[in-house]
C-alpha cells in the first residue's frame, strides 16, 4: 500500500512538475506568473531547474527586444551599438535583481548567473561587429567607440548588483577595436598619400615655377593647404572617439597618429622641388 501510494505521489510531483515548467516556456507568460512558477519549482525540490528557466526566459525575452531592433541598425550606423547595450544590460540588470529576490546569495546558482551574462556579453560583441558599417569607415569606428562608451557604463552600473564584467568585455571588445583602428588608418594612410601627390602636383606646376618669389608664396600656399588637408584627416578619426575609447585605446591611436605623421612628412618632403627641400 506504502509503495502504491508513494508511486502516485511521485507520478502526480511529475507531472506538476512538467506543468510549471510548461508556464516558464510560453513565450506570453508575465512577470509575476513566471515568478510564482519558478517559486513553485523550487518548493518541489527544483532549484537548478527553475534557476535555468529563469536564465532562459529572460534570455528568450531579450533576444525578441534584439530581432525587433535589429532592422534598423543600418539607420544608425553609429549609435546603434548604445541601443543594442542598453537591451542587454537592462535584461542583465533585471535577471541579477530577480536572481537574488527568488535564490538568494548562493553561489552556485550566482556562478550560473555569471556565466549567462558573459555568454550574453559575447553575444553583444559579436551583434555589433556583424551589424557595423564595413571596418574601414569612420562610422564603424564610432559605433566601436560608441559600444565601448555605453557598455562600460553599463558594467559600471551592474557592479553595485555584484557582477564584474568590465574586464572581460575589454578583453571580448579588443581584436574588433584593433581592426577597425587598424583599417582606418590604413584608410587615413591612401588619403594622406593622395594629399601628398596632389600637392606635388601643384608645386610642379608651371605657373609655380617663376618667378622665384611667386613661386615662394604659391609654395607657402600649397604646404598650409596640404597641412590643413592632413590635420582633416586626423580629425576625421578623433572626432569618432568616446571618453572611455580614449581612456583605454588611446595610446594605441596616439602611437598610430604617430606613424600617419611621420609617414606624410615624409611623403611631402619627397614631393618638394628641390629648392624647399
Amino acid at each position: 500500500m506504502e509503495a502504491s501510494y508513494r508511486s502516485a505521489f511521485l507520478k502526480r510531483k511529475s507531472m506538476l512538475e512538467d506543468q510549471l515548467n510548461e508556464i516558464t516556456e510560453q513565450p506570453s507568460v508575465g512577470i509575476l506568473e513566471l515568478k510564482k512558477a519558478l517559486s513553485s519549482l523550487i518548493k518541489l525540490g527544483k532549484g537548478p531547474l527553475a534557476h535555468q528557466q529563469l536564465l532562459k526566459s529572460y534570455g528568450s525575452r531579450l533576444q525578441k527586444s534584439i530581432e525587433v531592433f535589429l532592422p534598423s541598425c543600418p539607420l544608425y550606423p553609429k549609435t546603434f551599438p548604445a541601443t543594442l547595450s542598453r537591451l542587454m544590460f537592462s535584461i542583465i540588470s533585471v535577471t541579477t535583481k530577480e536572481s537574488g529576490s527568488i535564490f538568494g546569495d548562493n553561489p552556485v546558482y550566482t556562478n550560473r548567473l555569471v556565466q549567462w551574462a558573459e555568454w550574453e556579453i559575447e553575444y553583444l560583441v559579436r551583434l555589433v561587429k556583424n551589424n557595423a558599417p564595413s571596418s574601414e569607415t569612420v562610422f564603424a569606428l564610432g559605433a566601436a567607440s560608441n559600444c565601448v562608451q555605453a557598455s562600460l557604463t553599463y558594467c559600471s552600473m551592474l557592479e553595485s548588483q555584484g557582477l564584474k564584467l568590465s574586464k572581460l568585455l575589454l578583453v571580448l571588445l579588443r581584436p574588433y577595436i584593433e581592426e577597425v583602428l587598424e583599417l582606418n588608418f590604413r584608410r587615413a594612410r591612401r588619403e594622406a598619400l593622395d594629399v601628398a601627390e596632389m600637392d606635388e602636383s601643384s608645386l610642379l606646376s608651371p605657373r609655380s615655377m617663376s618667378p622665384l618669389s611667386a613661386f615662394a608664396t604659391s609654395s607657402d600656399s600649397v604646404l598650409v593647404d596640404s597641412g590643413m588637408k592632413f590635420m582633416g584627416i586626423v580629425e576625421d578619426i578623433l572626432s569618432q572617439l568616446t571618453p572611455m575609447a580614449v581612456l583605454h585605446y588611446g595610446a594605441n591611436v596616439l602611437t598610430r597618429i604617430s606613424q600617419l605623421f611621420d609617414k606624410y612628412m615624409d611623403m611631402l618632403f619627397k614631393s618638394l622641388p628641390g629648392p624647399l627641400r
